[in-house]
C-alpha cells in the first residue's frame, strides 16, 4: 500500500482454509485488528461474489461476509477473502495495519492470541458461565470466560 494515494490493495491474495472437522460456516470476518483509524481505513468486497453479502462496521473496523446458507465449501470463502480490498482516504496516514480473519461468529485478535464470542444467557451463574466457556473451542483454541481488568 502506498501512503498518500487513494488506491486500494488486496489484503490477501492467496488464503487456504483448513478445517479437519469439516464444520459448515456461513460467515467470515476480516478486521483491521491493529492500527485502525475510523473514518480513514476501509475494507470492501470487490469482484463477483454473488453468494455473499458484505457488511462494513466502521466502529469495529470489520468487514463481515455472509452467505445465506452454511457450507463446508471453503473455496467460496477463500475466493471472497481474496477479493477484500483495503483503502485509506487520508493522504497523511501513518502506522502499520494488521488484519485478522475469523470464521463464523467468533472474533480472533492476534494481539491477544484469543478469540472472543458473545454468548447470550441471561441469569446464568458465574460458575456455570465459566464451565460453559471452558467447554467451547474455536479451531483448536480453548475457550475461557473473559475477565475485565479495567473500566
Amino acid at each position: 500500500y502506498c501512503q498518500g494515494t487513494t488506491s486500494s490493495i488486496n489484503i490477501e491474495t492467496s488464503v487456504t482454509i483448513l478445517d479437519l472437522e469439516n464444520d459448515p460456516i456461513s460467515s467470515v470476518s476480516i478486521q483491521i485488528s491493529s492500527g485502525y483509524v475510523n473514518g480513514e481505513d476501509l475494507l470492501t468486497l470487490d469482484g463477483s461474489n454473488p453468494d455473499f453479502t458484505a457488511t462494513w462496521s466502521a466502529v469495529e473496523g470489520k468487514l463481515t461476509l455472509t452467505r445465506s446458507s452454511s457450507t463446508s465449501d471453503y473455496a467460496l470463502f477463500e475466493n471472497a477473502i481474496g477479493n477484500v480490498l483495503y483503502a485509506n482516504s487520508s493522504t497523511t496516514a501513518t502506522g502499520l495495519r494488521q488484519f485478522s480473519i475469523s470464521l463464523g461468529d467468533a472474533n480472533f485478535l492476534p494481539a491477544t492470541g484469543h478469540y472472543y464470542e458473545y454468548v447470550s444467557n441471561l441469569g446464568v451463574t458465574w460458575t456455570a458461565a465459566k464451565a460453559a466457556a471452558a467447554a467451547r473451542t474455536y479451531y483448536g483454541l480453548q475457550g475461557y470466560l473473559a475477565t475485565i481488568t479495567s473500566g
